[in-house]
């Protein structure tokens, strides 16, 4: 996994949308158990506390759960995945029509060239 952190989110922020997006685009898959807290600092080149924060913020959205001493998986829960997937798609499409749209592109223009790329493929 490649760790690349921009300045302008905190760390444990951009830790667990990298998590989060390897979940709910299945890389990480139900019931996989995720490396322990120092294995995932050690690779991002950062203190474990941040991972932990990380960790925790994905626990209370459902999308991993942990297993007493043996560590944290990837939930069985595979609505609440669907959920997050859904929930993203949504986000990231209403992130990219508001960028868009300043530029005076419709969603009918979107549509059109959407259909278009189809098709020159």
């Amino acid at each position: 996994m490649r760790w690349i952190f921009e300045p302008d989110s905190p760390v444990f922020l951009q830790i667990a949308e990298i998590l989060k997006r390897d979940i709910i685009s299945g890389q990480l898959k139900p019931n996989e158990q995720l490396p322990s807290v120092r294995a995932i600092a050690e690779q991002a080149g950062v203190n474990p506390n941040t991972v932990q924060r990380a960790l925790t913020a994905l626990e209370e959205k459902g999308l991993i759960v942990t297993r007493g001493t043996v560590g944290k998986f990837v939930t069985d829960d595979v609505p609440t995945i669907k959920g997050c997937y859904n929930d993203e798609v949504v986000r990231q499409v209403k992130k990219f029509m508001t960028s868009i749209e300043r530029y005076g592109v419709t969603k009918d223009d979107v549509i059109r060239m959407i259909k278009e790329y189809e098709v020159e493929k």
